[in-house]
């Protein structure tokens, strides 16, 4: 048992799920309370300190039309305290079923899992990543695996832009990733302001994507409004998105921050958004000769403006030829009116001045080529 103990309520009618959970989350330590129905779960998250609710969506035997499960995850989104819970279903044939109803219920659920699709091993795995506790399993196990089953790629070619998506609802956040991993973008998503500064220092990323509130169930929360003076001041331009529209904060970060776009999820339409996206990326470079760089060229000039210099370092970082490398280098000082490598860096920073404040390392690695 863990010390000090973590209690966990598990929701479920079927007996043999039930068992096994049990089995499954004693073995690690935990400390099991089982439950088979609506009552008796609410009775059991008032009367104990529970630390994680795992509940099954239907908890009425062969009835595929039964939320009892939504109906618990719905109470606890109405407490005050915030008890992450982790759904499960039998009848869903994929986590897209159940990401409309996941959106509204406005609650802190930590993952989903299909019982279909059901590994023991990555269970445990979420369930101590949502507690905060160590993974037991050794370190070259890949874990965890997205709660989205796998889909068959759809990626476009690179476009050479980094997006910067800062969003704590794990289903907006696999959302975001794949449409916009589909039209070429490389996605860096993060859950929490100081995450996203985090990345501010050691990336340099063409735009944002920020959602307002970044701490689940507070509904005061404005961590997203805040980073948009960092954002500002890297002169990364940024695309708000809010699932509780709040006019007067729209109106303060159009007016304050000088943002690109604001979008609300009730009213959610991609081809818009990632029209928008697009745009503020190519705004955001602020130069004519860089804007004339294609895709990969602008890669390695964002490499090279990150102390990545040599054409073998430059090869192994972006997966290219050395050759080819070094044919690019030679079209982007001709584009760019430079004379040598050693001048792209600064040149750059002249035109993205807070790119060098915030992304760059404080000093630059040049190394001549091999």
């Amino acid at each position: 048992m863990l010390d000090p103990e973590v209690r966990i309520l598990v929701a479920e009618d079927d007996a043999d799920w039930q068992s096994d959970l049990r089995t499954v989350l004693e073995g690690a330590g935990f400390t099991v309370e089982s439950v088979t129905t609506y009552d008796t779960a609410i009775a059991g998250l008032q009367a104990s300190d529970i630390a994680l609710a795992v509940v099954d969506m239907s908890l009425k035997p062969g009835d595929a039309g039964n939320v009892d499960g939504i109906r618990i995850l719905h109470w606890l989104a109405e407490q005050e305290r915030s008890t992450p819970a982790i759904l499960i279903s039998a009848y869903a044939t994929n986590v897209d079923m159940l990401t409309p109803t996941i959106r509204q219920l406005r609650c802190n659920i930590a993952g989903v899992m299909l019982k279909r699709e059901w590994s023991d091993r990555e269970f445990l795995c979420l369930v101590r990543g949502v507690l905060g506790l160590p993974q037991d399993e050794p370190p070259h196990v890949k874990l965890p695996r997205s709660w989205r089953p796998a889909r068959p790629p759809r990626s476009k070619q690179a476009n050479g832009f980094d997006v910067l998506v800062v969003e704590d609802d794990w289903a907006w956040q696999e959302d975001f990733k794949e449409e916009l991993a589909a039209e070429g973008y490389a996605v860096t998503v993060v859950a929490s302001y100081a995450k996203a500064l985090s990345q501010l220092k050691r990336g340099l990323f063409d735009v944002a994507v920020v959602d307002f509130r970044l701490a689940g169930l507070d509904q005061g929360n404005i961590d997203g409004y805040r980073l948009l003076s960092d954002l500002q001041k890297a002169g990364i331009p940024a695309i708000v998105v809010s699932g509780l529209p709040r006019p007067e904060l729209m109106r303060g970060a159009l007016r304050e921050h000088d943002v690109y776009y604001t979008f609300s999820k009730a009213d959610w339409k991609w081809a818009k958004f990632k029209e928008e996206v697009r745009s503020a990326a190519e705004a955001g470079i602020g130069d004519e000769k860089l804007a004339s760089l294609s895709p990969t060229e602008y890669r390695i000039v964002k490499a090279m403006c990150q102390g990545i210099a040599s054409d073998r370092d430059l090869a192994n970082h972006l997966g290219l030829k050395e050759h080819r490398v070094r044919d690019m280098v030679y079209n982007i000082l001709k584009k760019l009116g430079l004379s040598s490598r050693a001048e792209i860096a600064p040149y750059v920073f002249r035109t993205r001045q807070a790119w060098k404040t915030l992304g760059a390392p404080d000093e630059m690695r040049q190394h001549p080529d091999r």
